[in-house]
């Protein structure tokens, strides 16, 4: 049997088309709005994002707190990471990806902080979460080697070099020794010697009278 299309809203047909046809100043048109698009019983992945879609055309015209309040009473997760992550909360936004499995929208989160000693911070919870699942899920020691080392290369990559071998090793497990990550260690030893000579260089032509 055929699936029913979902019932069209046409109060929210008409409040949309309202609103890109006379653009009210009124916070309540933008609200009204937002709250039957994330209150759609038949609400999906597509549905979150048609709302992030239109909570990024109202821009500021909206209230975001009761916005964010309504998403998380409605479990619209995405939704939710969208918001804290535009209100700066950072960590919120994280905790709940991660706690969705959301590990690439993780990432997205991570790349909009500015303030390195909280994107390390963050980097690192992350990574943890990364190389639990790599010693979880994989079974024998040569999945879990390779898999470990592609992470590592991957955070390491994704941070920018904010976050180096030397990070990483408190969180490593027992599954992990240093044998698995010897080419990793080796590499970051090569990239430290590198700026080490390159800031002697510098220093010594700063000096040069």
């Amino acid at each position: 049997s055929q699936q029913k299309d979902p019932k069209i809203n046409f109060g929210l047909t008409y409040l949309q088309w309202y609103i890109n046809k006379y653009k009210p100043k009124d916070k309540i048109y933008y609200n009204t709005a937002l709250y039957m698009l994330i209150n759609d019983i038949n609400g999906s992945e597509s549905t979150d994002d048609k709302v992030i879609q239109c909570l990024n055309q109202y821009a500021i015209k909206y209230d975001i707190n009761f916005i964010l309040r309504l998403s998380l009473k409605l479990q619209r997760k995405k939704i939710s990471i969208h918001l804290m992550t535009k209100l700066n909360l950072y960590e919120n936004a994280l905790d709940l990806a991660l706690e969705s499995n959301f590990i690439e929208l993780s990432k997205e989160i991570l790349n909009e902080i500015d303030d390195k000693t909280l994107k390390k911070k963050l980097f690192l919870k992350l990574s943890e979460r990364l190389m639990l699942e790599v010693t979880t899920d994989q079974t024998t020691d040569s999945e879990i080697n390779n898999d470990i080392k592609s992470v590592i290369r991957s955070i390491i990559k994704d941070s920018d070099g904010l976050i180096q071998i030397k990070d990483l090793l408190p969180i490593f497990n027992d599954m992990i020794t240093m044998g698995n990550i010897k080419d990793e260690i080796l590499e970051s030893l090569e990239t430290y010697n590198e700026s080490m000579t390159n800031m002697n260089k510098e220093i010594k032509n700063s000096i040069k009278w």
